[in-house]
């Protein structure tokens, strides 16, 4: 096992030489993740088999830290060279595994605020950089840095994130006014099993016209919160809460996870929940005031139970309100009719 990936390593530092990022800008990115994750593969082999062997756990490290910083400033080059946002998505989708290789290491060197940094960058960022665009005076954006997360809170907030990797559930705690508290958990099995049979029993329950899928929530929410430790991690002080979720954490109402003794998360802060895609999205809407234009389809099939409730709720908060019901609000009538007000509109909801 150990001379494979020394092997390994020796292969690709090897192509390095010859698919530079002067020459072959993609391949050498390719490469370098490659790098990157086959020495997470040497640190997990040290961490398990030699323990003691703490200058060669720091040298793995900190390879692995240069390598993957050196990729994700690659393919930050080649995405200034995409134009559109879809394209971007799919750049970003692309070289997803760099960041979950990045937070690791940082988070091995104890680099904590670094790991958030790199976590947020890897989140909603194309949303983040519309909304940038769509000022008066448009901006680049800039990856969101530690202590301009920590501006979001205030004395009463706390922060909670999550980032999944491939093997990993990552926790950050942030509270007033930057302390950073992290928690590692390798339950990640154990979530993508809750997850499959979440969302077989969702789609079973749709197909069969059933509330089986509704009368099993509760037990799903208690067994998502003692995969994510929820009664362990939470801040004690808050009444304020904001959520970031990551990934398959979106498909959950994380605010009705249960505590204990009946009470649930949203019981605990009497200031509400907050959800947020990114923090870096939650400073873009706060720093722009004229955040102010609603495009909203409102129940388009007509089944959609709530879906009339959560449109008059949002409408309110916003001073432009563009409303459309029912068969009216199609697929087609959206692109042809409406598309001048979706492009214009600073939240479109669905």
């Amino acid at each position: 096992r150990a001379d494979n990936l020394e092997r390994a390593i020796g292969f690709y530092e090897a192509a390095l030489t010859v698919r530079t990022l002067k020459d072959f800008p993609i391949n050498n990115v390719e490469t370098l993740n490659n790098l990157g994750w086959a020495y997470l593969a040497k640190l997990d082999y040290i961490n398990r088999e030699k323990p003691e062997d703490t200058n060669q756990r720091a040298a793995t490290i900190n390879s692995a830290y240069d390598t993957f910083k050196n990729a994700i400033t690659g393919a930050a080059n080649l995405r200034k060279l995409e134009s559109g946002d879809e394209t971007k998505q799919k750049h970003d989708l692309q070289w997803d595994r760099l960041y979950k290789g990045m937070v690791q290491v940082c988070l091995d060197r104890d680099s904590n605020q670094e790991a958030l940094e790199y976590a947020e960058a890897n989140k909603a960022r194309n949303l983040a950089e519309v909304i940038a665009q769509k000022q008066e005076i448009p901006e680049t954006l800039k990856p969101i840095a530690f202590s301009e997360i920590t501006q979001l809170l205030t004395p009463n907030t706390a922060l909670i994130e999550w980032y999944i990797t491939n093997k990993e559930i990552i926790t950050f705690v942030l509270t007033y006014p930057d302390v950073l508290t992290v928690h590692r958990s390798r339950q990640w099995d154990e979530l993508m099993a809750l997850v499959d049979e979440y969302r077989a029993d969702y789609k079973k329950s749709i197909k069969e016209k059933n509330t089986h899928w509704q009368t099993q929530l509760a037990a799903y929410l208690q067994r998502l919160a003692e995969i994510l430790k929820i009664t362990t991690i939470l801040p004690s002080e808050s009444t304020h809460l904001i959520l970031i979720p990551h990934w398959l954490l979106h498909l959950f109402p994380l605010h009705a996870l249960p505590l204990s003794e009946g009470e649930f998360l949203l019981d605990r802060f009497t200031q509400g929940i907050q959800y947020a895609p990114s923090c870096q999205l939650l400073q873009q809407i706060t720093i722009h005031p004229n955040f102010d234009q609603l495009l909203a389809l409102q129940n388009p099939t007509e089944d959609l139970d709530f879906a009339d409730v959560e449109v008059t709720s949002i409408a309110p908060k916003f001073a432009i309100s563009q409303i459309i019901a029912g068969a009216e609000a199609s697929k087609i009538n959206l692109l042809e009719k409406y598309l001048e007000q979706l492009k214009n509109a600073h939240c479109a909801h669905f």
